[in-house]
């Protein structure tokens, strides 16, 4: 896809502090990040905020976690996460989440796949990750092939289109500026772009859950096989004696 084509959005945490949602879509942004916790003992403060205005507007949107995940377990990280998400209602159709992994040592491919894992659990859909080849080389992804599963925002400054670093196949979102200026927002921003059309967003996000279902088909046993031609049959018989009746008395109202 040409990147001249491609959707715009951006991503903010509370430096950003309350954007005017209304001129930032306004300007063409398509989607949005925002940021929502990190380790397990910090809440953004602009963030309740934000996520309504967000919904408001009508922006695709998701919610990151910045992981802290030396010391710390993957599962407590990523339940504090949902638990601060969820403060705000039902997740929504179409909203997104993301493990923002960029921080640590050793080999956190693992931590990184257990944090999915347990938010794909409660939330019932796939998170994204967010990183960059800087960090997720050294660190052990290319190795855990279970992280190809989730979509990459992959943090990539310049004007050229990266290409991902393994164990990914190509990324979903690409971060490629944290200089943006965008009306409605002070100050220097990041940018980032999509790799399809806009209306495909949505599909990192949450399902939708009012899909039609086919219906269940009908139970075919022998006895009702039976029941249905015993049934038959005795519409046919009282059929064939109201015909003959029927034969009987225009036979009788003939004249010899």
């Amino acid at each position: 896809m040409n990147i001249a084509t491609m959707p715009r959005g951006i991503d903010i945490a509370s430096y950003q502090g309350r954007p005017d949602w209304d001129a930032v879509v306004a300007s063409g942004i398509q989607f949005a990040f925002t940021k929502v916790t990190e380790n397990d003992g910090y809440v953004n403060p602009f963030f309740a905020r934000n996520w309504a205005e967000m919904r408001r507007v009508g922006i695709h949107h998701g919610a990151y976690h910045f992981a802290r995940p030396v010391g710390n377990d993957a599962a407590v990280e990523a339940d504090y996460f949902l638990d601060h998400v969820e403060e705000q209602g039902p997740i929504q159709t179409g909203e997104m989440l993301v493990l923002d992994i960029e921080a640590g040592s050793g080999d956190l491919g693992p931590w990184a796949l257990a944090w999915c894992e347990r938010v794909k659990e409660r939330a019932g859909f796939s998170p994204i990750i967010y990183s960059g080849a800087w960090f997720t080389d050294p660190h052990g992804f290319p190795d855990d092939v279970g992280l190809a599963a989730y979509g990459l925002w992959l943090a990539a400054y310049g004007p050229t289109p990266p290409t991902p670093p393994a164990p990914w196949q190509f990324w979903a979102f690409w971060q490629y500026s944290d200089k943006g200026s965008v009306p409605g927002i002070s100050g220097d921003v990041d940018l980032n772009m999509f790799n399809g059309p806009a209306d495909r967003i949505a599909l990192y996000g949450k399902p939708a859950t009012d899909e039609p279902t086919e219906p269940d088909p009908p139970t075919v046993t022998l006895a009702s096989v039976r029941a249905e031609l015993v049934e038959y049959e005795t519409h046919l018989a009282a059929a064939f004696d109201a015909l003959q009746a029927e034969i009987a008395e225009i036979r009788a109202s003939i004249p010899e």
